[in-house]
């Protein structure tokens, strides 16, 4: 199904459960699409969860687009939950998509009834955090330019640890990725400035990370968000519902579970 938005813009997503069911909407990484989700869908589905899986702008089959803001993300959020006639829902957010979740929360809060981010961080402002932004739109830029196997090989190759389900899902995903529109997320991404906005957030927050990486950003949401608490997912890295699904499932339906 599309979202149409004006200037041609058009945002997939996909449904699954009850209408009638408790809403929660799942927000995938930079490059990646709804797909990565499938662990979770059947699981979150038969324990009463209504979800929606959008394509966010510039990935899998939502528009391609020349420019890009995290707001331009969030506001498709809000636009996808009137759509559905959706007053609040559960927001979920890995990695890229916790930073759309942040945005989302911190822009529309009375539209959020329960935020989970995970594998994610709110700003760029020490020397490595930089270095490895810029790092990474120049490997897009870099994989723009090589034959998208080489990528898939790359991608594949670094999740072999996990599992073949998941070095096989990079290895698809990157074979159909169009590298360009993931350098103009990327960009976006790096214009992250969210920290000091956090404290807007009233809505109860499970911030979550893997213990090999982003786990200081995560102790810095952990203390603007009040109502957050953080778990720390042993033996895992981004995207950690892929890396770790058993865990990352335990501790979100616990979460989502309580009154």
């Amino acid at each position: 199904m599309f979202l149409e938005k004006e200037n041609n813009i058009k945002v997939y997503y996909e449904t699954y459960g009850n209408k009638k069911d408790e809403p929660l909407i799942l927000i995938h990484g930079l490059g990646l699409d709804h797909n990565m989700y499938e662990k979770q869908i059947e699981k979150y589905r038969e324990k009463g969860f209504y979800l929606i899986t959008p394509d966010m702008r510039a990935h899998g089959k939502s528009s391609k687009v020349e420019n890009l803001k995290i707001s331009d993300w969030a506001e498709d959020i809000k636009d996808l939950m009137d759509e559905l006639h959706i007053k609040t829902a559960n927001v979920l957010g890995v990695s890229m998509g916790g930073i759309i979740a942040q945005k989302f929360a911190v822009q529309y809060p009375d539209r959020v009834r329960k935020l989970i981010l995970s594998d994610t961080f709110p700003e760029i402002v020490t020397f490595t955090e930089k270095m490895v932004s810029i790092g990474q739109v120049l490997a897009l830029k870099l994989f723009n330019i090589l034959p998208n196997k080489l990528g898939a090989n790359f991608y594949a190759a670094a999740y072999k640890d996990y599992s073949d389900e998941v070095g096989e899902y990079f290895k698809q995903v990157t074979l159909k990725a169009d590298f360009k529109q993931s350098v103009i997320a990327r960009r976006a991404i790096n214009k992250v400035d969210l920290l000091d906005e956090l404290a807007k957030i009233d809505s109860p927050t499970l911030i979550m990370a893997g213990d090999k990486i982003l786990i200081e950003p995560a102790k810095k949401m952990k203390n603007k968000i009040e109502q957050s608490e953080l778990k720390i997912i042993e033996g895992s890295t981004d995207p950690s519902n892929m890396t770790k699904p058993e865990v990352f499932d335990n501790y979100v339906l616990d979460f989502l579970n309580r009154d």
